[in-house]
């Protein structure tokens, strides 16, 4: 999406706000997927899309600043790590 952006002309706030709003939208297949359609599954969307449109805003503002793409990757598999995965269990737990 950045070579896009740049190729399209469009300035580095532009690309990272419209690269941490699609950041944040493409998790909302896990919400989707993941958690139980209940009373509390809005607020769920809402803290993962929030926390994700966050996040992608701090990674690409930092990649740009860096211009190294290896510490989001490095950052983004730790989270997965730690956050998701324990999360599925308590998920799949539910279900089991």
């Amino acid at each position: 999406m950045e070579d896009m952006g740049i190729n399209a002309g469009a300035s580095e706030k532009l690309r990272l706000v419209y690269s941490s709003i699609t950041f944040g939208l493409w998790h909302t297949a896990f919400v989707i997927h993941l958690v139980p359609m209940d009373d509390a599954w809005l607020m769920y969307w809402l803290i993962i899309i929030a926390t994700t449109i966050i996040s992608g805003l701090i990674w690409h503002w930092s990649m740009h600043r860096s211009e190294r793409l290896f510490p989001q990757i490095f950052y983004h598999s730790c989270a997965n790590f730690f956050s998701v995965f324990p999360a599925l269990i308590i998920i799949i737990g539910f279900y089991f």
